[in-house]
């Protein structure tokens, strides 16, 4: 097949080993009309394969009794492209690896069809759904975490945390890769909830054959993650952070709760209207989505429910929402950026939203609460240190001293 100036191939190689002067000219010949292949002439098996408006080079080698051609790069001259001197040094590479028993074509192909298979391979983001649909509704309603993929907690809490692996492969998520982002991430709280969220996650992908097993079983807690926390916030911190609340709004609300009913974060966001029962002036919320799985009943002090009665006159909120939503009505999130901007707002610092908890206790204690009636707000088991016939009996004498000391609690913090 001739060049566009008529000539074949075999006119301008003339027998000899192919030059760099030679491909130029070939080059400068283009389009071809066809396709046409010549020997280098001086590295066997290796060619210079012309066609319309390319120049390649091919090496041939004999496997079995085949005659496999391995493509080795493109011509483009000026520098660009393989060269002739590069050319030549692939193909003795490449038949190096032939003398010892490899087979480059089949190699390629190989790559290619893994190269392939990863690119359909499912990512953590899709895995994470997955196990969503068919595995944890098959926990039924008290199996380990149902809960929280229930309400979607293990979904935000694994997303926010692994959010730069969530598009990676699953054939190339390595143990290395999860821990680091574990490590890596700001909050030791978000990072230790998702680990054990998404451990469950990564056997049961393993087990699927969807990862190695070595990558489900490599992740830990962050570092210090099991160090217990021991901040208690000041009574000057507390007014500060309490005056600043509504420079979050509805997580400022959350905040208040949290001071005024020594419940836990979840506890309060997950709480409806339905929950609050009313006799009069006296509210009480029944906290159903405990840690413990057991019914909590906070009796509200009088702060709380003029925050809650002013909501009810604004909203007029239907009795299956929740108290406090976020715009699209669902459980408030982003917990860790609004906390930074209240510290910024209130001047404080080296602050957790737990750590409310841990002070609210502390502050009881200060004020005299005797220790059961703390253990009772924090929605703990009374031990038998304090008599299980006191816990049988005494259910109504609980309620007021639990409420009372809710209500000398909202009223030394103030607000």
């Amino acid at each position: 097949m001739p060049s566009s100036t008529g000539k074949p191939l075999s006119d301008y190689t003339q027998g000899k080993p192919l030059s760099d002067k030679t491909l130029r000219s070939i080059r400068s010949a283009l389009p071809w009309t066809g396709q046409e292949e010549c020997a280098d002439g001086l590295t066997p098996g290796l060619l210079l394969r012309v066609s319309k408006n390319r120049m390649s080079w091919v090496l041939r080698y004999r496997n079995g009794g085949k005659m496999p051609r391995l493509i080795l790069g493109i011509y483009e001259g000026n520098g660009r492209g393989i060269g002739l001197k590069e050319a030549r040094d692939r193909a003795s590479s490449a038949q190096t690896k032939i003398r010892n028993g490899g087979d480059p074509v089949a190699e390629l192909k190989a790559l290619r069809l893994t190269n392939a298979a990863r690119i359909h391979a499912p990512t953590l983001d899709k895995l994470i759904q997955r196990y969503e649909e068919e595995e944890a509704p098959s926990r039924g309603q008290n199996g380990q975490g149902a809960k929280t993929w229930k309400t979607g907690e293990a979904q935000r809490r694994i997303r926010h945390v692994f959010a730069p692996l969530l598009t990676t492969p699953l054939p190339d998520l390595t143990g290395p890769q999860l821990q680091n982002a574990v490590d890596d991430h700001s909050s030791r709280f978000s990072a230790g909830a998702a680990v054990r969220y998404i451990k469950p996650v990564l056997k049961w992908g393993a087990k699927k054959g969807l990862l190695s097993m070595e990558s489900a079983l490599w992740i830990d807690q962050p570092k210090n993650t099991h160090t217990p926390r021991e901040r208690v916030l000041s009574r000057d911190e507390i007014r500060a952070i309490l005056a600043n609340t509504s420079s979050i709004g509805m997580w400022g609300n959350v905040i208040q709760m949290l001071f005024w009913t020594a419940c836990r974060l979840n506890e309060i966001c997950h709480a409806k209207w339905s929950d609050i029962k009313q006799e009069g002036d006296r509210w009480t919320l029944h906290i159903t989505n405990t840690k413990q799985g057991r019914p909590h009943s906070i009796p509200l002090p009088s702060q709380a429910r003029d925050a809650l009665k002013q909501r009810q006159l604004t909203y007029a909120p239907d009795p299956d929402t929740l108290l406090f939503p976020n715009a699209k009505g669902n459980v408030l999130g982003n917990w860790d950026r609004m906390t930074k901007r209240l510290q910024q707002e209130s001047a404080t610092t080296g602050w957790h939203r737990h750590d409310i908890r841990r002070t609210v206790a502390t502050l009881m204690g200060e004020l005299g609460t005797p220790r059961d009636v703390v253990e009772i707000a924090l929605g703990h088991a009374l031990s038998s240190a304090f008599g299980a016939m006191s816990a049988t009996y005494n259910k109504s004498r609980d309620v007021e001293r639990h409420r009372s000391a809710l209500q000398l609690l909202a009223d030394t913090i103030g607000i």
